[in-house]
């Protein structure tokens, strides 16, 4: 993603929204794009599934430094028996979500240019096909490794509560509801997100 695109996002929710204006004067433009692969970034979300960022953290490490310090490519994490990933703390059923994820890359599922020439709807309904991938962690991808403008992660508790919290309301919004109110910065939801979560100083992608 451009600063160039960033800038404009900015300045078309300062327009929008006084909120966001307040934001955009604070925390300005940053850098957010992760340069990993669909398939490693896949596999990272779901090792990060349901657990604590420190917790998360550690155990990616060991799965890391059980292939010399590096996502093993598809073939690799294949052939690779369970018991051994098991060995240092990562559920069968997250085993088998990854390994899943491993055969849908060896079919060219993954690769970049492919996903790129997806629009958003036909993404999110591509990738969840794949187990243990939900929208959530789909989004995620959209927005720090695709890089796509108008992704709006409602099912994200962070950006709920942020929105409550900024904008005063009496609790934190329902999914529905958080999809609602985003209308208000639509094409730019992505940048709208990450000044929310950047206004608790949170990254909700490792």
């Amino acid at each position: 993603m451009h600063d160039e695109d960033f800038k404009v996002a900015l300045e078309y929710l300062s327009n929008k929204d006084a909120v966001m204006a307040s934001l955009a004067k604070k925390l300005g433009s940053f850098h957010y794009i992760n340069d990993m692969t669909p398939y490693e970034a896949l596999i990272q979300g779901i090792i990060y599934q349901q657990l604590s960022s420190k917790a998360a953290s550690a155990i990616y490490r060991r799965f890391l430094n059980l292939f010399q310090g590096r996502t093993p490519d598809p073939e690799e994490l294949l052939r690779t028996h369970s018991s051994k990933i098991r060995s240092i703390g990562i559920m069968q059923r997250k085993i088998e979500y990854m390994k899943d994820v491993a055969r849908v890359a060896l079919e060219g599922r993954l690769e970049l240019a492919r996903l790129n020439s997806l629009n958003d709807d036909q993404l999110l309904k591509e990738l969840d096909k794949i187990k243990g991938v939900g929208e959530w962690t789909i989004h995620m991808l959209m927005i720090f490794i695709l890089g796509r403008k108008d992704v709006f992660p409602a099912k994200d508790l962070g950006i709920r509560k942020a929105i409550s919290k900024l904008y005063s309301l009496e609790r934190v919004p329902s999914e529905a509801e958080a999809l609602k109110f985003s209308e208000r910065w639509k094409p730019y939801r992505t940048y709208a997100s990450l000044l929310l979560w950047r206004s608790f100083d949170t990254r909700p992608w490792p």
